[in-house]
């Protein structure tokens, strides 16, 4: 337990640092290009975020669970990786040039072609990155994992810093140092993997099939958990203008550095439950993560909430002070949904995936009535309420499946115990 403890806090302080350097990202671009540029370069992003989803059917998911349990060798599953990931990707990219034009005329907000562009040659590196990065979960290299994610930022924060604080770029050089820091952390990874004999150009047939097998029960899910997160960015940018969206996306982005928690323990979490010995060390291992998780994402959304006025003023400047109060109120709901990304993966773990897609079903109904009825009249703060009133339906949900699933009551698992107390004062005393 103090393995997975230490393990956990590790890859919190290496997401940590990942997170400082997304901010200094985002502050950059603020203070260069403006909110609207900022709302911009926020669209594209999603675009490519949709395409890397729609074609990763659960790959990345499968490495995770099938190669940390033996299921399949790992250099077989980086061949798949390899070959899904520019076939898939190149035909998600071809689609999207014939079909995004005319979604651009029927939504009457037209497609930067060049833009676009710049944005489809980095999909099939970033499908390739997800695909690698949780192999290394799988075969238990978190800190090749972390690195990564680090080298992808810390990537992206130089290539900004040259191409647009330097030589004066504008929205398109901020999408090609994105797509710069992608191939940087994919050379990272592959090196990782090299360094573990897990690079080879056979892929298994059997392999594939048993992975996506595992990985599609998951993949809805991902996809309808996509939009539960960013419809309010898309319908926003239909129904007002990207000086809003870049200004709402500065809130969202600040809100979900909570769940930098949660995604810290999940991703020790999923391969310790997969290969735990037994069914009740898994569970245990589970519990105490849920119960951390909701005590550190409280205590960090506090400190958020009452520093986000001086915060985002400090930071991006007078031009983003709307996005403090949607930043409030994104925050309550964050929250609510940290624990449920705890229990989806518990129960990934155990070879029940289709629980991610159930997840993400459960809010996307009320994600969009709410944004439908909010964002129209009230804007980034109807976004913010429609979307902190969804995570916290979904939330409620979770908690459900952690009683019936692990046969356990709700409350008690959420709250520290005496035990969980002795181990913050061990560490404060270290």
């Amino acid at each position: 337990m103090k393995k997975f403890g230490a393990l956990s806090l590790q890859t919190f302080l290496y997401q940590a640092l990942s997170m400082a350097l997304g901010l200094a990202c985002g502050v950059l671009v603020a203070r260069y290009l403006g909110p609207t540029a900022k709302g911009a370069i926020a669209l594209y992003g999603l675009i490519a975020g949709f395409l890397v989803l729609a074609g990763n059917l659960g790959l990345g998911l499968a490495n995770v669970h099938l190669a940390g349990s033996g299921q399949i060798m790992p250099g077989r599953a980086w061949a798949n990786s390899l070959y899904l990931a520019v076939l898939t990707g190149s035909l998600l990219a071809v689609l999207t040039i014939f079909l995004f034009p005319v979604l651009g005329i029927i939504v009457k907000r037209p497609v930067d072609m060049g833009l676009l562009g710049i944005v489809l040659c980095g999909v099939p590196l970033l499908l390739l990155l997800d695909y690698q990065i949780n192999l290394l979960r799988g075969l238990g290299d978190l800190d090749g994992f972390n690195q990564a994610g680090l080298m992808r930022q810390a990537g992206r924060l130089a290539a900004l810093g040259l191409l647009v604080a330097a030589l004066g770029g504008f929205v398109a050089a901020a999408l090609w140092a994105a797509n710069i820091s992608i191939a940087a952390a994919v050379l990272w990874s592959g090196f990782r993997l090299k360094k573990k004999t897990a690079l080879s150009l056979v892929p298994s047939w059997i392999g594939l099939k048993k992975s996506l097998s595992y990985g599609l029960k998951g993949q809805p899910g991902q996809i309808i958990q996509f939009f539960n997160y960013r419809l309010d960015l898309i319908l926003l940018a239909l129904f007002w203008t990207n000086r809003e969206v870049g200004i709402y996306a500065t809130a969202v982005f600040l809100a979900e550095l909570i769940w930098y928690i949660p995604a810290a323990v999940s991703t020790v979490l999923l391969p310790a439950v997969s290969s735990a010995d037994s069914e009740s060390r898994a569970k245990s291992i589970s519990l105490k993560a849920i119960r951390h998780t909701v005590f550190l994402s409280l205590a960090a959304a506090v400190l958020l909430a009452v520093s986000a006025q001086w915060l985002i003023t400090a930071l991006y400047g007078p031009e983003f002070a709307p996005a403090v109060r949607a930043l409030q109120i994104l925050l309550f709901g964050v929250v609510m949904l940290s624990p449920a990304k705890l229990i989806v993966s518990h129960l990934a773990g155990v070879g029940k995936s289709q629980y991610v897609s159930y997840l993400a079903l459960s809010g996307l109904g009320l994600t969009l009535l709410l944004d439908l009825v909010l964002i129209p009249k009230f804007g980034l703060r109807g976004a913010a309420w429609a979307s902190a009133a969804a995570y916290s339906c979904s939330g409620l949900l979770s908690l459900f499946w952690l009683k019936r699933h692990l046969n356990v009551e709700i409350v008690p698992n959420l709250i520290l115990n005496k035990e969980d107390w002795q181990e913050y004062r061990e560490l404060i005393n270290l």
